[in-house]
């Protein structure tokens, strides 16, 4: 696997991103032998190793992933503070601002907040009986004016919510906009991080870059 990494790399690459996902806890000593043995390579090269790490805010979640050993080993880390309520699951926030503290704050007692990028979602979800869509933020806007939909807003979460029928069908919808990603930039300043990674690149708005360049590039 690192052999086809090091083949597959451009010679423009500043290193390699690891995103093993479900990882379980039988793993958890086996991937970090694997992530000492990639971040030989890769150091020898010059290169870096950089990681995507769960979302988690106690040991028992997402066991397999040694927080202390992988943010030792790793020069940035990308936390995944996104999809707490996900496609397969019940409607709710994506990132609610409690949820995404603790995640935060567990995180921290583990990795380096100068290692650590704050995932930032720019999506939403559209649940009902049908299959569950994800709704790119930029489409979000369209939506709302094809269903007729009132946006409402969650003073708990920090995060806007709508619903609408389709026939007899009830849809809600949860999403992350410029609004509630200009509040959750505020954790870099706080906190001390590296800086932020977005889920994804091409989901986004104009306004949303806007917001970087004033929130986090200045």
């Amino acid at each position: 696997c690192i052999r086809q990494m090091l083949d597959l790399l451009p010679p423009s690459a500043a290193g390699v991103q690891i995103d093993f996902e479900g990882v379980e806890s039988p793993y958890r000593i086996p991937f970090i032998s694997f992530l000492e043995s990639l971040r030989a390579e890769l150091h020898e090269r010059g290169l870096l190793l950089t990681i995507a790490i769960p979302a988690k805010r106690s040991e028992w979640e997402a066991p397999g992933y040694d927080f202390g050993r992988i943010g030792s080993l790793c020069d940035c880390l990308t936390l995944m503070t996104y999809d707490e309520h996900y496609s397969g699951g019940s409607p709710g926030p994506i990132a609610g601002l409690p949820w995404m503290t603790q995640v935060l704050d567990y995180a921290l007692r583990y990795i380096p907040a100068e290692k650590l990028l704050l995932g930032i979602p720019v999506y939403g979800y559209d649940w009902s009986n049908e299959p569950t869509c994800l709704v790119p933020m930029r489409d979000v806007p369209e939506l709302i004016l094809q269903t007729n939909a009132r946006p409402l807003w969650s003073d708990q979460a920090v995060e806007p919510y709508f619903y609408y029928w389709k026939g007899r069908i009830k849809h809600t919808v949860w999403y992350e906009n410029e609004t509630a990603a200009k509040v959750r930039f505020g954790f870099l300043k706080s906190y001390h991080l590296r800086g932020i990674a977005i889920w994804r690149l091409g989901y986004e708005t104009n306004r949303f870059w806007q917001e970087v360049a004033a929130k986090v590039l200045k």
